[in-house]
């Protein structure tokens, strides 16, 4: 089946991107409802072993799934494995605990194994002076329409809610079909190993600066958790809401002046908050602060860290580039089951503290680390700019 587009190839590839991109992260979010609406069946370690599980089996399925072949047809294939994933998940509210871990893990597998791909594809088809506006207005309108799915799934039960959600990915197929007759295989031309990657100096720098954020970002959201203060949960709700401006318009700039400096001064504004809070923890004014900051700061980094800088330093076999970029985004959930217990006896000011010293720490690798963007870009993007602003001038006057 052909599907014919009013418009040229390559924007239709750039269209198959994003969409890839926005269903696979609005996918993602609506599992997680999913098996949020769990929480009252099982017994709280049960239930904590159920996201346990999850997190596990997408990391080990985006490490298997790096290996496979990036092929159209291979895409097809994870689809539709995440629409039967999706329906077989009813069954969860009738199942054993034995059972809705293995349903669990498989919804876990079904994302995770075409990560990589799905990601190649980006890096593929989009240019890197266009891959941050793309990422941000990805990130921006995932996080727009997050509270309207959120609402759909609080009305409907556990067997309709997964219903929704195969469908909701079942719509992908469609996106798949703009593609066409023709064969586009991505594949790249050599093989990179592991080892490779992590002996890339610009990786394993920027990828020690998100592993500390990630765990970070994922103590704090515990101690606002376990906080009893309904005021405390009702502002965390603000921070998406920032989250997604700032995605959209730290991604345009980024295609303009380059990744670094965005994302050196997202950790710096990110440190001053939590050090702030840290000296002054009980005026609530500055927890609406805080909560813009950390929106404003994660709508950025996360926009980076999980799209961007990935695909920007592999020169060949970003399959694998992504595979290990993305670990820290899932291993931050199993960071906050593990020592949650842990982290409760710390006292929330000391805590504060110690991520702001962990975030200044988190900036000394991004200081040696080069920009993604190549300076090349940065100075063509600037020469367009300045002759599109001398036309402007000139037809002004000449009026």
């Amino acid at each position: 089946m052909h599907l014919s587009l009013p418009f040229k190839y390559t924007e239709r590839k750039s269209l198959v991107a994003f969409l890839l991109l926005f269903n696979t992260f609005s996918w993602y979010y609506l599992i997680r409802m999913i098996i949020g609406k769990m929480g009252y069946v099982f017994g709280n370690s049960e239930y904590n072993f159920l996201w346990f599980s999850f997190s596990f089996s997408i990391i080990i399925s985006i490490i298997f799934g790096s290996f496979l072949s990036t092929k159209t047809r291979f895409l097809r294939i994870w689809i539709l494995f995440g629409v039967l994933t999706s329906l077989i998940s009813t069954v969860l509210t009738f199942s054993s605990p034995i059972i809705s871990l293995f349903i669990i893990c498989l919804l876990g597998v079904s994302l995770g194994i075409g990560l990589p791909s799905c990601f190649s594809y980006f890096t593929k088809v989009i240019p890197i002076e266009r891959r941050g506006r793309m990422s941000g207005t990805v990130f921006f309108i995932v996080l727009l329409i997050m509270p309207f799915f959120r609402i759909c799934i609080s009305f409907l039960d556990k067997v309709l809610s997964a219903i929704f959600v195969a469908l909701w990915r079942m719509c992908l197929l469609l996106v798949l079909l703009l593609l066409g007759k023709e064969k586009i295989e991505w594949t790249s031309k050599e093989s990179v190993s592991f080892l490779f990657v992590l002996r890339n100096r610009t990786f394993y720098l920027y990828f020690i600066s998100w592993l500390m954020l990630t765990s970070i970002e994922s103590f704090g959201a515990i101690f606002v958790e376990a906080s009893t203060n309904d005021f405390l949960i009702y502002i965390k709700v603000m921070e998406p809401t920032f989250a997604g401006i700032s995605a959209l318009i730290t991604g345009i700039f980024s295609d303009r002046i380059g990744r670094k400096r965005i994302i050196i001064f997202s950790f710096t504004s990110l440190g001053i908050s939590f050090a702030v809070l840290g000296l002054i923890p009980y005026v609530w004014s500055l927890w609406i602060l805080h909560s813009i900051i950390t929106g404003i700061a994660l709508g950025s980094l996360w926009t980076f860290f999980v799209i961007v800088l990935w695909g920007d330093m592999a020169t060949d076999g970003s399959e694998k580039f992504y595979a290990l970029g993305e670990i820290p985004f899932f291993l931050s959930r199993i960071f906050s089951l593990i020592f949650t217990p842990y982290l409760a006896l710390i006292p929330q000011s000391n805590a504060f503290s110690l991520a702001a010293f962990f975030l200044f720490i988190a900036v000394i690798p991004l200081l040696y680390a080069p920009e993604t963007l190549p300076e090349k870009k940065i100075r063509e993007i600037e020469l367009r700019l300045y002759v599109e602003k001398a036309k402007k001038i000139k037809e002004r006057y000449v009026k």
